[in-house]
């Protein structure tokens, strides 16, 4: 269990139901707390990487995508994934959005100083968006 489970945003607290976000009013804390506890673990990191060492490549970038579309995924209830992915979508359509506040602080990276950074958090959750679009294709053929 992550701590996002134990922490409270904006003096909101996390809302969950046996360790899952709730009815969508409730989940969108939650969604918007998976959001930045993926983006914090596996994004930030490879961030400061390829700052260090020029463009990213694809092949990482996209092991992070999955690592963290599954992260999210194993807690979202299947009813759940349409709202996360529209959150994650209009977050990345909105770049004054507050959930760039909140990423800027937590991974310490001032997301909306230029182009070159948006452009690139924008990629991130277009691409989780993306994955759990596909995670939730797949799990719907299975039923």
């Amino acid at each position: 269990m992550h701590d996002y489970y134990a922490t409270v945003m904006e003096g909101e607290p996390l809302p969950y139901v046996d360790g899952r976000c709730g009815v969508w009013e409730s989940a969108v804390p939650c969604v918007k707390l998976a959001a930045r506890d993926a983006i914090t673990n596996e994004f930030a990191k490879f961030y400061e990487k390829s700052v260090l060492y020029g463009a990213p490549s694809r092949k990482p970038a996209e092991r992070y995508f999955i690592a963290s579309a599954n992260r999210m995924a194993n807690f979202l209830d299947e009813k759940e994934y349409a709202n996360a992915i529209s959150l994650l979508r209009s977050i990345a359509s909105d770049h004054n959005h507050e959930m760039i506040k909140t990423l800027e602080h937590v991974t310490k990276v001032n997301w909306s100083s230029n182009e070159k950074n948006r452009i690139w958090l924008v990629e991130l959750l277009n691409g989780l968006a993306t994955l759990l679009e596909i995670k939730q294709r797949f799990l719907s053929l299975r039923h």
